[in-house]
């Protein structure tokens, strides 16, 4: 043994040494307060992108797209990110409609509270 080593015990087989668990939590760079940062984090749009607030956005299609944005009029504007629709119903993930939190959401196709859609 060299003067720097130290003494290693033997381990018998099966030992862990070492376990990499991804913590979601932290991988979560956005403001949940914000609908907006957390629809530019969900679709892997840079925070610095500027987007301006919900209801400024305007929509560019009638028609839900999975992937893209649903804008409602719901408080100064809102908007979420979907996740699927049918003919009947549009399935989209937000945050903020309750109070800095994540919610997955659906709404009729045909809601008074659906202002447009965006890609």
């Amino acid at each position: 043994m060299f003067a720097n080593e130290q003494f290693i015990p033997q381990y018998q087989f099966p030992y862990l040494v070492a376990q990499n668990i991804p913590n979601i939590e932290i991988d979560k760079q956005y403001n949940p307060c914000s609908c907006v940062s957390y629809a530019k984090w969900k679709l892997g749009v840079s925070q610095n992108v500027y987007w301006g607030n919900a209801g400024e956005i305007k929509p560019t299609t009638k028609e839900p797209i999975v992937g893209g944005l649903i804008l409602t009029r719901e408080g100064d504007g809102h908007l979420g990110v979907i996740i699927s629709y049918t003919s009947q119903s549009v399935t989209f993930d937000d945050s903020n409609y309750l109070s800095c939190e994540e919610t997955r959401r659906e709404l009729p196709i045909d809601s008074l509270l659906i202002r447009g859609y965006s890609r």
